[in-house]
């Protein structure tokens, strides 16, 4: 009997250690990956960048910021190079902000005249404007071309091309 019960401390023992091992293992896996940092510079002529939001594919929104005075200007950096998106048709807007992007590459973000935002769509090289007049602020954009509002309560909108 007494074998019996020094076999199975024995078993439960090497179970215990081949999951250790097995942890330890993974654990040095997840170690061994290796990331880059990019500077992804800044518009011409602005002073700062931010990023928002980066894809599956590598690319990243965000704004670049000119200071208290200057306003802030959307970006999109795609293989290598950081594109202004501009603004709204229209003008007057004082400043735009990129905030997600999907995997398609299509980006959301919100322009401003001193407070409120006008949501946006760039897609395809254009920026169009989103339902809502000044009480809409785009977040996020998934790969189903759904919209996140986080004005209020969330709501969400189906993106359609122009």
């Amino acid at each position: 009997m007494t074998n019996v019960m020094n076999m199975k401390l024995v078993s439960k023992k090497l179970r215990g250690l081949g999951l250790a091992a097995l942890l330890v293992g993974v654990a040095a896996s997840a170690l061994a990956q290796t990331y880059s940092v990019i500077d992804l510079g800044t518009l011409p002529g602005w002073s700062n960048s931010y990023a928002n939001g980066v894809n599956n594919g590598g690319q990243v929104v965000g704004y670049s910021y000119q200071g208290p005075d200057g306003g802030d200007r959307a970006f999109l950096y795609s293989g290598g190079t950081m594109i202004d998106l501009g603004t709204l048709p229209g003008g007057g807007f004082s400043g735009t902000n990129a905030l997600g992007i999907n995997d398609s590459g299509q980006v959301v973000g919100n322009c401003y005249i001193n407070g409120p935002n006008f949501a946006f769509l760039y897609s395809g090289g254009t920026m169009i404007g989103l339902p809502g007049g000044g009480n809409v602020f785009a977040q996020g954009i998934n790969n189903s071309d759904r919209l996140r509002d986080i004005t209020g309560p969330a709501r969400f909108y189906t993106v359609a091309e122009p």
